[in-house]
């Protein structure tokens, strides 16, 4: 550009001093020829520029021609699509989990489905797992609270199994033996049952127990409120020389020692606690005794640590300690004021139950 422009002033310079000299004769001559000379040395120089602008212009286009035909090559390639790679599993494993009968038996209360369960190491289980409706949750919530518990019906079988192609066999422990052909493709396996219909087991848990809530639910609910109430009477407690003991599991026993011709004793039950939600003072303590008699007491909770039993009659309260204290032994207390001869008979018969 700087080139155009000087070119273009010489020629506007060249022609003013034509102008000059034809008007006062030849006397500019030198100078005109001066200005001759560097014009066509511009004139060069521009038609050199000229030619490199139009080189490089066409080595642009033959650039830009060849990149337009790589692209356009590039376009007609189809990519393939980038393919999955999936862990590869062989049927033992696709096979391991919850496999669930695709029949729910809506029974009301009694609601249930089967299901399957197999493990890596050859073992399972078959559960029938129970339900109650949701609609009922109120009410049994309601009954709960009143101390009717509701019994969990679930149950378990073990079982072992093996796998040849499609075809596994599943054998109980109560020696019952299902074959079913597995199919991994639809992830389903299939049972002929006794009666020749087709009974299938999936994955997926059937739909139907939308509208359900596992019964165990419930009776769980129950159980750990029952923990709860027996973790108060936890472990021994003594008794002039008897010692009551309560197990977790809802078992106990109470220890009576050998006085005079009354052998050692050892009596065996099963307990249960109830409260009232509407009475947060009232627990009832029930003992069924291994000779089949009930007994029914009111247990109170002292502040020093001791609990006093009421009897459901006029009966005198009993109080038992953590530890034996020689302060709570009416019955020793009974021997020594009324002479040996006490204890000729069963002194313990207003106490235990018959």
């Amino acid at each position: 550009m700087k080139k155009r422009g000087k070119i273009l002033g010489y020629t506007l310079l060249l022609t003013l001093v034509l102008l000059l000299s034809a008007c006062s004769g030849n006397s500019g001559a030198p100078e005109i020829d001066t200005l001759t000379d560097e014009n066509t040395q511009l004139r060069r120089e521009l038609d050199s520029v000229q030619e490199q602008l139009e080189a490089a212009q066409s080595e642009i286009e033959r650039l830009e021609g060849e990149l337009n035909t790589a692209v356009e090559a590039a376009a007609e390639v189809e990519t393939p699509a980038p393919s999955a790679v999936l862990p590869q599993m062989d049927s033992k494993e696709l096979l391991l989990g919850k496999w669930y009968d695709q029949v729910f038996h809506a029974e009301g209360m009694f609601s249930w489905v089967q299901v399957l369960i197999l493990e890596a190491d050859g073992a399972g289980t078959m559960n029938r797992i129970y339900y109650v409706p949701k609609s009922e949750a109120e009410n049994l919530q309601e009954q709960m609270d009143l101390g009717f518990p509701l019994v969990n019906f679930d149950s378990s079988t073990g079982c072992s199994w093996s796998l040849d192609g499609d075809a596994l066999r599943v054998v109980l422990d109560n020696g019952e033996i299902g074959n079913y052909t597995f199919s991994a493709e639809k992830q389903q396996l299939m049972l002929k049952n006794s009666n020749g219909q087709e009974q299938i087991y999936a994955k997926e848990i059937p739909t139907e127990t939308e509208g359900y809530v596992r019964r165990s639910t419930y009776a769980e609910d129950r159980e750990d409120k029952e923990a709860a109430l027996r973790e108060k009477f936890l472990g021994n407690w003594y008794f002039d020389v008897l010692v009551w003991t309560f197990n977790e599991d809802g078992t106990g026993y109470l220890d009576i020692p050998e006085l005079g011709d009354q052998p050692a004793t050892k009596r065996e039950s099963t307990y249960e606690v109830f409260d009232d939600p509407a009475d947060p003072t009232y627990l009832c303590l029930v003992m069924d005794w291994d000779n089949g008699s009930t007994s029914y007491y009111y247990p109170t909770f002292e502040t020093d640590g001791s609990m006093t039993l009421e009897f459901i009659d006029d009966s005198e309260p009993i109080r038992l300690t953590r530890t034996f204290d020689i302060s709570n032994c009416p019955i020793s207390e009974e021997i020594i004021s009324n002479g040996i001869g006490v204890l000729s008979g069963s002194i313990f018969s207003d106490l235990l139950p018959q």
